[in-house]
């Protein structure tokens, strides 16, 4: 059993993950698929693009639009950022649905709120599974 575990590169899962989940859901609750983020914030990015003038280096002009570029996510952290979306949202969701809704309208609406987000994190999984088959994407 170990010999077939050990084929899909199974890695522990660490508080760096955690951390990239929590902010992974923010995007998710926008209703941004999270399939790849950035590795600097933006306040990292703007003040590298902020200290650009027209004499600057062509390098360093590189090096500030380089702070842009996406990585794939795990899916791990993909269902993370769901997960801890979903329980924090879990009682917003059943408030709006039993105080805007009546009968069989109130579950229709739990269950389109639900698959939206299922979509979303699907969406979010096909997206990391391209970006590292085709590495010109996160180039």
């Amino acid at each position: 059993m170990l010999q077939k575990i050990s084929q899909f590169n199974i890695v522990k899962f660490s508080l760096a993950n955690l951390k990239s989940a929590e902010n992974l859901k923010q995007t998710l609750k926008k209703g941004i698929p999270i399939g790849s983020m950035r590795q600097h914030t933006d306040g990292e990015v703007l003040d590298a693009l902020s200290q650009l003038t027209s004499e600057s280096p062509v390098q360093k002009t590189r090096d500030a639009f380089a702070l842009l570029r996406e990585v794939p996510t795990s899916v791990a952290e993909v269902l993370s950022a769901g997960w801890i979306a979903a329980s924090e949202d879990k009682t917003a969701l059943l408030s709006e649905a039993f105080s805007n809704y009546q009968g069989e309208k109130i579950f229709e609406f739990m269950k389109k709120a639900l698959n939206d987000r299922d979509n979303l994190l699907m969406k979010s999984i096909e997206i990391l599974s391209v970006m590292r088959k085709v590495p010109s994407v996160t180039e």
